[in-house]
């Protein structure tokens, strides 16, 4: 916990927080890289694309994806089946036996990160451990479940594929690198975060080119014990007008009619009072 607290003293605000952090700590810790040029004032002037290309955003995607993963009940073999799929466009190798999140990561980072200063091993345990705590990501019997392990399938098989609705849910999602929130807001009574976004770019345009049919001016993401649980967005009609929406992880996607800003009112303060209260009237259902 005292290396979290280096790191962040209260914890960061996001995930290009996390991974910045995790940069600096690696090149205080590491003199190779600060030999190599690395320093951290650099790593403050990257860029978002740029500091996607760091091994510490590789770690902190792989938790990220197996922590949503995980909470919606997919079994540890499946979770990196689809995590080596979809990372398979940038190189496959030997799948380590036994098969943990640690284990797995460090695979990534040796095949994706040849290149440059090398990242320790115990620098991966440490930055998983963290990002584990940044993403709620629940502990399960990884490295003992021989048969999750067993089910894990290697590029080119027919790996077990999401539900329609999930998928549906989760390409609608504002995109982890290529969006940051606007605000960020925490009920810790109720154990409910809202992100705000601003016509974020989602996981599907970004990901596959799948966009959005209609623009998407104001996003809230709210998630319930760090699982999204709800998005409530304006959406632009044809018309120009600006119309109150929802979608669930079920595929639901509710209408809740115009809305229609008080000029006065500060935007982002509105439309996110009117999310939790589509979120509290759907809770109540």
């Amino acid at each position: 916990m005292s290396f979290w607290k280096s790191l962040f003293g209260k914890g960061p605000s996001s995930k290009n927080d996390l991974i910045r952090s995790l940069a600096k700590q690696r090149i205080r810790a590491d003199p190779m890289a600060a030999a190599m040029g690395f320093s951290e004032p650099m790593v403050d002037s990257l860029g978002i694309t740029q500091l996607a290309g760091l091994p510490e955003s590789t770690i902190a995607t792989i938790v990220e994806t197996f922590a949503v993963l995980k909470k919606q009940g997919i079994q540890d073999g499946e979770i990196f089946a689809r995590i080596e799929a979809h990372r398979a466009t940038v190189g496959t190798g030997q799948i380590p036996q036994p098969l943990t999140l640690e284990s797995y990561v460090t695979y990534r980072i040796a095949l994706e990160h040849s290149v440059g200063a090398p990242v320790s091993q115990d620098f991966i345990a440490e930055a998983v451990t963290i990002c584990r705590a940044f993403f709620h990501c629940p502990r399960g019997p990884e490295a003992d479940d021989k048969a999750d392990n067993e089910r894990c399938t290697q590029p080119g098989e027919s790996g077990p594929s999401l539900d329609a609705s999930a998928m549906q849910f989760m390409a609608a999602m504002p995109h982890p690198e290529a969006d940051v929130p606007v605000r960020e807001l925490s009920f810790e009574s109720e154990n409910v975060d809202i992100a705000y976004y601003e016509n974020p770019q989602t996981i599907g345009a970004v990901e596959i080119g799948i966009g959005q049919p209609y623009e998407t001016p104001q996003v809230a993401v709210i998630r319930e014990g760090g699982n999204p649980v709800l998005i409530v967005r304006t959406e632009k009609s044809g018309m120009g007008d600006l119309l109150l929406c929802s979608l669930d992880p079920s595929g639901v996607h509710g209408n809740y009619g115009s809305f229609e800003p008080t000029p006065t009112a500060p935007l982002d303060e509105e439309f996110i009072s009117r999310a939790i209260e589509v979120f509290q009237s759907i809770k109540r259902l």
